[in-house]
């Protein structure tokens, strides 16, 4: 083929117009915020729901907590990571209701509004807040201590141990211990890498199963265990599996943790709205009806 064919005005606007829909596809559908499930990198959580995914299990993002009213409480497992956000009241009756009818929640936060999810469901686990060390048992730093799982669920009995990044503890009067730090670690109230007088070496609940109604709460006390990073480390991978796998969809509620890239946000909205399938189709139409003129103005 000639190369004066190739490099015609015509191919090259034609080349022009895929690249940059391919650069904007991109922007728009991903996100770099932590904790984010559209964020394929490190920090990301998009893991979680691959995960499910390949597990054969349904996965619903979710932008509004109407979603809890929406669905199957029975057969859901709703995933909160890292809420930056307070819910209002009437989202936590809403989530509320959820897990009271059968849905199970899992609340994975550090030192974000966790408690206050926690608190307005109606459970009794609290996060701590403290920073979490172990100078015996870890990985990288004293502050990504490995814990170990405790408890005799066949859920998350495939795994063995986790490791933390940088998280805190969970305060448990009621609920059943799913994973435990090591009786090494401390909390380093200061967070000076010290074991100081006032702070004691002793094994820690890092991971919290609360009944509910007839649902259940599970509280981690560290959000990053569930990012793209962590699910490698330790047996992350097989213990986030196996508190999905009792479930036939899994809801990732993104309602008060990282802003939606504007693609899945226009993608959702298009979804819930008459009006707008009906403008974007005539849009499409004024597309194909503008093209083949502008085309044979670049001949």
């Amino acid at each position: 083929m000639d190369l004066r064919t190739l490099l015609t005005p015509r191919a090259l606007l034609w080349t022009l117009v895929a690249v940059l829909c391919v650069v904007l596809l991109v922007t728009a559908s991903t996100s770099t915020a932590a904790f984010s499930v559209f964020n394929p990198s490190w920090d990301g959580a998009s893991g979680v729901q691959t995960a499910a995914e390949e597990e054969g299990i349904e996965t619903q993002v979710a932008q509004s907590t109407a979603v809890y009213d929406e669905v199957e409480p029975n057969e859901t497992v709703a995933v909160v990571i890292g809420p930056q956000e307070r819910y209002t009241p009437a989202e936590l009756a809403s989530i509320r209701a959820f897990v009271d009818q059968g849905g199970t929640l899992i609340v994975a936060d550090d030192f974000g509004d966790g408690n206050q999810l926690l608190s307005g469901v109606g459970v009794e686990a609290r996060l701590d807040g403290r920073l979490l060390r172990d100078p015996r048992n870890y990985e990288g730093t004293t502050a990504m201590p490995i814990a170990t799982v405790v408890t005799n669920d066949s859920a998350v009995s495939v795994a063995e141990s986790v490791q933390l990044n940088h998280g805190t503890v969970v305060e448990e009067p009621t609920g059943t211990v799913l994973a435990r730090s090591s009786e090494f670690s401390y909390l380093d109230s200061d967070r000076d890498g010290e074991i100081d007088e006032t702070e004691s070496i002793e094994s820690y609940p890092v991971a919290v199963r609360e009944e509910f109604g007839t649902g259940a709460v599970i509280t981690v006390s560290d959000g990053s265990l569930f990012i793209n990073a962590m699910l490698e480390r330790a047996d992350n991978d097989a213990f986030t599996r196996g508190l999905l796998t009792e479930s036939s969809l899994v809801v990732l509620d993104t309602t008060h943790t990282s802003a939606t890239p504007p693609l899945h946000a226009a993608l959702l909205a298009l979804r819930s709205s008459t009006l707008l399938q009906g403008a974007l189709l005539l849009l499409l139409g004024v597309v194909g009806y503008l093209l083949p003129t502008v085309s044979r103005a670049f001949r």
